[in-house]
């Protein structure tokens, strides 16, 4: 695919497929990181108690391109997993964020954990190798809640 063609146009008996271009041919192999991306930015847990056997855990999460701009309209599709399981969406706001909580649960549950599994958008890709978490509380694709 990458070859210029030599000879008569196509395959051919004295060239095959042309001259490899080098440089082409390991571009295919190693594509450049794209610029028109989105991934996580940020994610951030919230353990609440609502009586004394039961508490919630709510994850926000944030999204921005490339250039660290905030993403609106993402939709974020995430799994717990733990003391809950259940796969969830929410939709990115103006400021790139959106949230998820748990229903509520019992004391039994120690811990919950959320892994975002997928992030789509009108005109950005996803690139999960971009996911960061600069306050340091998560892998930047999951985080663990821990009953208060």
């Amino acid at each position: 695919a990458t070859a210029f063609d030599l000879g008569t146009i196509g395959r051919d008996n004295a060239y095959g497929y042309g001259l490899v271009q080098a440089y082409d041919a390991l571009q295919a192999l190693n594509p450049p990181t794209p610029t028109n991306y989105t991934h996580v930015s940020d994610l951030d847990k919230t353990a609440t108690k609502i009586t004394t056997n039961t508490w919630k855990a709510t994850v926000t999460i944030t999204v921005t391109d490339a250039t660290g701009v905030p993403v609106a309209n993402a939709t974020v599709a995430g799994a717990w997993s733990g003391g809950y399981t259940a796969s969830v969406t929410c939709v990115t706001n103006t400021v790139g964020q959106c949230s998820v909580s748990t229903p509520t649960l019992r004391k039994t549950a120690s811990s919950v954990t959320f892994t975002v599994t997928n992030i789509t958008h009108a005109t950005l890709t996803y690139l999960p190798a971009a996911n960061t978490d600069p306050d340091g509380d998560s892998t930047g694709t999951a985080i663990t809640v821990t009953r208060p």
